[in-house]
């Protein structure tokens, strides 16, 4: 069971987006995929669910995270619109509360990774966590309680400095949490998303996102993902680009089947 946090600290990058293609393109091999949505906006619970906030679920990773709740993430696990990925739903807005009651216990840091250690090993092939876009002892479980982190960004000058932001969490997390883990939190790469090739900005950018990459030793996953409305229309609705008839989308699904191979190392 591999796990993978998607990240960056800048909203609106399309991290949702590559977290929720990523669990496709498993489904697609007919593996087994779990999503946990972290973020508090709970797109990807929204999209892969089509449920909303006036329709909720009744237990949340927020309840998983607490504490004083003694729930177990099975718990929370609900299933989704595909056949092969399952979900624990977004807290919401019960996030700041978690985070108030996680500053005063034990181990804090690593709450996520100890409720995700209880999932037998070959109950998911795959682990996707939605990142918050915020700092803060959410993110620190992601981070602790993954084997990598994909970096999403896009092609602007906040995009550019979140890509660095989040490369400096990852090494303070490896800084404070190294020697309890046994590991270093890996960086599986960097995903520049949202791509318009005909704007000659967004050029400079990507240049300037591919050589701070490269001078960092963090691989670009890929080419820069393109802004086309068929990736929106599919993402909003919760369906992989597998699940598509536009032509246009084999290649989508190809990046991501491509990256899948990359984290899981099989084929």
């Amino acid at each position: 069971m591999k796990i993978v946090a998607v990240a960056n600290q800048k909203g609106g990058v399309g991290k949702t987006s590559v977290a929720q293609s990523l669990m496709h393109a498993a489904a697609a091999r007919g593996k087994k995929a779990l999503g946990i949505d972290l973020d508090s906006q709970g797109n990807l619970t929204q999209q892969l669910t089509a449920r909303s906030s006036e329709e909720w679920f009744d237990v949340t990773i927020a309840d998983v995270m607490d504490p004083s709740m003694n729930v177990r993430v099975v718990e929370a696990v609900v299933p989704t619109r595909r056949d092969g990925i399952d979900l624990v739903p977004s807290g919401l807005d019960d996030y700041v509360a978690v985070e108030m009651t996680l500053t005063g216990a034990m181990m804090r840091e690593l709450t996520l990774h100890k409720a995700l250690s209880q999932l037998p090993d070959d109950a998911y092939d795959l682990v996707v966590i939605d990142c918050p876009a915020a700092l803060g002892l959410t993110l620190t479980n992601a981070f602790a309680a993954v084997d990598s982190v994909i970096i999403v960004t896009d092609p602007s000058s906040a995009g550019f400095v979140g890509v660095g932001r989040i490369v400096n969490t990852i090494d303070t997390a490896n800084e404070q949490l190294g020697r309890v883990l046994g590991r270093e939190i890996d960086i599986a790469g960097i995903v520049i998303n949202g791509h318009r090739t005909n704007v000659k900005t967004e050029e400079v950018f990507v240049s300037q996102i591919e050589s701070y990459a490269r001078d960092a030793e963090i691989p670009v996953l890929g080419r820069p993902l393109p802004l086309l409305t068929f990736i929106q229309r599919a993402n909003a609705a919760g369906y992989g680009f597998d699940e598509l008839t536009e032509i246009r989308a084999v290649e989508v699904a190809r990046f991501f089947d491509d990256m899948l191979t990359t984290i899981t190392g099989k084929d």
